[in-house]
């Protein structure tokens, strides 16, 4: 599940089961915009060597998916449908 993360964890748990091919459990919450810790951190050096913001920095990617749709996009890359009990 990856250097440092918990199996537990959303989305290692479910990158487990999709590549056991076991069906996944995920509650389809709320629509997140997620953000790719290593691309978030580049956003925050490059904010800080460009000098002081006249504005908020948004590095977000503006668009917002749920749990169940990470877990397809996932199981796509992967060469599988993953079959979601929601």
């Amino acid at each position: 599940c990856g250097e440092g993360l918990a199996g537990t964890r959303f989305p290692a748990s479910m990158l487990e089961a999709l590549h056991a091919g076991h069906g996944i459990e995920v509650e389809d919450g709320p629509a997140r915009d997620y953000v790719e810790p290593r691309d978030a951190a580049a956003a925050i050096v490059s904010a800080i060597n460009t000098g002081p913001l006249k504005d908020k920095l948004d590095i977000g990617t503006g668009e917002a998916r749920t749990p169940g749709a990470i877990v397809r996009l996932l199981g796509r890359s992967m060469g599988r449908e993953p079959a979601l009990h929601v």
